[in-house]
């Protein structure tokens, strides 16, 4: 099965990966070169159906192409250097998902905050604004 000829439509298909995405995994280096058959159609080994199933569930883990590149490459290493390199990466993204559920947070208490001080549209007519006082009201005192 590892020698079998895979021509990139059956490749996208066993994969969920568009042709179009796969050539560019090729372009940016995360997925080698096809071999060409003497009609110049690209084939695939089950090794490129194996690496495309990686690449996909390192993006599902919010990867970025570079990092999942970064690892590809670090792995011709050995594992202990390709794992290191995982557990890095993870940690980073653990903190700035962290630090981004902190944000969203402080967002989703503003915008909470703004609702329970609605303006009731006959105070908002009493008050100058330039386009919507339930935006415009922030830091006012309520008349």
């Amino acid at each position: 099965m590892q020698n079998k000829k895979i021509l990139i439509g059956k490749l996208s298909e066993e994969t969920g990966v568009s042709t179009k995405t796969i050539r560019y995994y090729e372009e940016f280096g995360i997925l080698d070169k096809p071999k060409r058959t003497r009609s110049d159609y690209r084939f695939y080994s089950q090794k490129d159906v194996d690496k495309l199933l990686f690449i996909k569930k390192a993006k599902e883990l919010g990867l970025k192409l570079s990092e999942i590149k970064e690892i590809i490459y670090c792995a011709e290493d050995g594992l202990k250097p390709c794992c290191n390199l995982v557990r890095n990466l993870f940690t980073k993204k653990i903190k700035k998902y962290e630090d981004k559920i902190v944000e969203l947070n402080t967002a989703k208490k503003r915008l909470e905050e703004k609702l329970n001080k609605w303006v009731k549209p006959k105070q908002a007519k009493k008050m100058k604004y330039s386009v919507c006082p339930q935006i415009e009201t922030e830091g006012r005192k309520r008349k």
